[in-house]
């Protein structure tokens, strides 16, 4: 908390009748409580200060910053109609900010439990990068969440080569199925042909020898 209100007290100071100052300030409380993980706190906050400063509620990007910290505090539902009640209410700002937009709706799914939608989304925002270099800070950040869900896929099909593994192989058994190769029995008839080789070799010699004993 200590950093926390150390960041509090940079905030500037709210000069009487001045409006934009306050909003500036009241936004940067909740933006500081948001960035220091504490979302519970920053959600009622941002309910009390909407209670006071009305037009909070029709500030659009205010409003995506409340359905981010709702995806952060594991309320994506509540989250996903917040964004879709901004779309439909603010359609310019939506037009304007489409990175913003992306990323609090991806956020929002995630946190509902919907990976593929999710996914889906920063894979936008992955194209809309490469299309508009306007874009390209948030590149790392997008380029993160996808290596994330590259990996998951990478872990699921390994788990799932190893199951199929169990099935085809329940008792960690050698002997080749159907399907191997017959090269691999190469060697032991080599080797089985030499040792033949050699019992008939050492059969002639006995016979030999007894031959010559008579």
């Amino acid at each position: 908390m200590s950093s926390l209100k150390k960041s509090f007290a940079n905030c500037p100071n709210i000069p009487n009748n001045k409006i934009r100052a306050v909003e500036y300030t009241l936004y940067y409380m909740v933006s500081q409580l948001y960035a220091h993980g504490n979302t519970k706190e920053a959600l009622v906050f941002f309910d009390l200060l909407s209670e006071k400063y009305p037009k909070i509620r029709l500030d659009p990007g205010m409003q995506l910053l409340w359905a981010s910290i709702a995806a952060k505090d594991k309320r994506g539902m509540e989250a996903l109609k917040k964004i879709d009640w901004v779309i439909e209410t603010f359609p310019d700002h939506c037009k304007n900010n489409p990175d913003m937009v992306l990323i609090t709706q991806a956020q929002a799914f995630d946190a509902a439990g919907d990976k593929k939608e999710s996914r889906r989304l920063w894979e936008q925002l992955e194209q809309l990068i490469k299309s508009n270099s306007k874009y390209s800070g948030l590149k790392q950040m997008v380029d993160s969440k996808l290596m994330g869900y590259r990996q998951e896929d990478e872990r699921i099909k390994q788990r799932q080569e190893a199951s199929d593994e169990a099935r085809r192989n329940p008792y960690g058994s050698t002997f080749p199925d159907a399907n191997v190769s017959n090269d691999y029995w190469d060697v032991p008839r080599i080797v089985m042909g030499l040792v033949s080789v050699c019992l008939l070799i050492i059969a002639l010699i006995m016979m030999f020898i007894r031959k010559k004993n008579k």
